[in-house]
């Protein structure tokens, strides 16, 4: 008597999200958006301690207030995006957020002062938070709902977190 035959739904479902992900060319182009945030993200978590001590001739000490700027950012940000979206449309507001983060991280790189930093780093997290919220309803409308849970599951979060951690370690 033979065995049951095994399946393997891991690797079915991920074979499928990424299938669908790579050929549709919404998903595709806001994944290699996330890819640009994330690392982006991923090279300022890993610099920063350098640039606070070098570029701002601060002590190592205020690091974290850079990262409690951008968290205060990525709060109001998250509540503008909606009226945003809503005046702008999704589409217009993730890119014109993508837009801002990467003038904000041009001008934060030229930065001495530490308090002008804080303030853009803000300006960085409002606006990621804003791209973050006017992006995800588009991969609602742009994936059908058979495949919702496998994109989300596997596809998005992978994009994410492996440029963040990527370049983590890479630059450690």
């Amino acid at each position: 008597m033979s065995e049951p035959e095994q399946h393997y739904p891991f690797f079915h479902e991920f074979r499928e999200g990424v299938r669908f992900l790579l050929g549709s060319v919404v998903l595709r182009t806001m994944s290699i958006s996330t890819i640009v945030n994330m690392s982006a993200y991923g090279i300022l978590g890993a610099l920063d301690i350098f640039f606070v001590t070098e570029n701002l001739h601060t002590s190592a000490h205020l690091y974290g207030f850079l990262g409690a700027a951008a968290g205060v950012g990525s709060i109001v940000g998250a509540f503008l995006a909606s009226h945003l979206v809503k005046r702008l449309g999704q589409i217009k507001t993730s890119w014109l957020a993508m837009v801002a983060m990467g003038i904000l991280i041009l001008i934060f790189a030229r930065q001495t002062s530490f308090v002008t930093s804080l303030g853009l780093f803000a300006l960085f997290g409002g606006a990621n938070a804003i791209s973050i919220v006017a992006m995800e309803p588009l991969t609602l409308q742009a994936t059908p709902r058979a495949l919702l849970g496998t994109l989300s599951r596997y596809s998005f979060y992978w994009c994410r977190y492996s440029a963040y951690y990527k370049w983590n370690l890479l630059l450690e």
